[in-house]
């Protein structure tokens, strides 16, 4: 999340495109060595609708290696590595338009064959030349960029990039074949299946995708122990002890869940609230806490368990940030309260930036 907001909000071209670079490797799950040794990049997704506050991958980006470190046979060295990175930001930073935007200023390619190293030196006048920085200077530069202190200098180096996110996919549970594709380590045993499905790292990046998904929700936390790493099974307990009796209630006066979905709803099919969700608007306005200003046509939703507010639209399937609608969410008429916690993603998106302009 750091060096997606450096790559962000930094005025140094030059550090977009390097720390750009590594965060396309990070997420490709791939060796620095591979990504120096690319030919060619792969774009697949539509710039001008990047949504980086979303939940869910805007598109992927392919480098093609040859010579890879594990191709040791002609045969392979003759064969192309793709590192598949989903394009995503865990921080909601807009990092990879940035990341190419500085590319094309400094006439880097973005599509096709790279006549430049992935990640190459600059001269005195910023522009790029034909020479590739090394491993050790890409974690020298990882290192500062991190602000990391002196004693754990040696923990962080370029092989982390690819070290991280396979650590967050084994603490997921993600299962070790998939694993295997994302580290593109292959089994001996399944060369020929995975030759013939042309497409082997698909499902492999959608298991990271969902890695990632769950760790931007808050769901999935990889730097918590075992036992605090995933926030649902912590809700589904606190969910469990209100419903037995004699447990503990909400203590929030204001706050009070919604039938399941398999009974009647406040809410018709549509979005529109029925006539007793509207109750709020009969408390006098002196008496109201304060709320968050939204346009009127926003919808309102609070968490079941966590009493999180979350904004839709009427008529959509998801909130603002993505998150899917269920039966864990009660509709509230109104707009959000002061004081309550709020979804950032909700509040940062741009359909609530386009619902305001209109």
């Amino acid at each position: 999340m750091s060096l997606e907001r450096l790559v962000a909000q930094t005025e140094d071209i030059k550090d977009k495109v390097v720390f750009g670079g590594l965060l396309v490797l990070l997420y490709s799950c791939g060796r620095f060595s591979d990504g120096q040794r690319a030919v060619s990049m792969i774009l697949d997704t539509d710039l001008e609708r990047i949504d980086s506050g979303s939940l869910d991958a805007q598109g992927y980006v392919e480098l093609q290696v040859l010579g890879h470190k594990s191709a040791r046979s002609e045969t392979l060295k003759r064969m192309v590595l793709p590192l598949v990175a989903p394009i995503f930001s865990l921080s909601s930073a807009d990092w990879f338009r940035s990341w190419i935007h500085a590319r094309e200023i400094l006439g880097l390619p973005v599509q096709g064959r790279l006549n430049y190293p992935f990640i190459c030196r600059f001269d005195i006048q910023g522009k790029a030349i034909a020479e590739e920085i090394t491993s050790a200077e890409a974690s020298a530069l990882l290192r500062r960029a991190l602000k990391i202190p002196e004693q754990e200098r040696a923990l962080i180096r370029s092989h982390s990039l690819k070290c991280t996110p396979l650590s967050w996919s084994c603490k997921y549970g993600t299962d070790l074949p998939t694993r295997r594709l994302l580290g593109h380590h292959l089994d001996p045993h399944a060369i020929s299946p995975e030759t013939y499905g042309r497409d082997s790292m698909g499902p492999a990046v959608r298991c990271l995708e969902s890695t990632l998904r769950d760790i931007k929700a808050g769901e999935f936390r990889p730097d918590e122990t075992r036992s605090g790493r995933f926030v649902r099974a912590a809700q589904s307990e606190i969910a469990q002890t209100e419903a037995e009796p004699g447990g503990d209630t909400d203590s929030d006066s204001d706050f009070v869940p919604s039938s399941s979905d398999s009974e009647s709803s406040d809410e018709d099919p549509f979005g529109r609230p029925s006539e007793a969700s509207l109750l709020w608007h009969l408390v006098l306005p002196d008496l109201r806490p304060g709320y968050v200003d939204v346009p009127e046509s926003i919808l309102v939703f609070r968490n079941n368990v966590s009493g999180m507010q979350h904004l839709k639209q009427p008529g959509a399937l998801k909130f603002l940030c993505g998150r899917r609608e269920g039966y864990r969410y009660t509709y509230y008429a109104g707009k959000p309260i002061r004081g309550v916690a709020m979804c950032d993603h909700c509040i940062g998106s741009r359909e609530l930036a386009r619902a305001e302009k209109s």
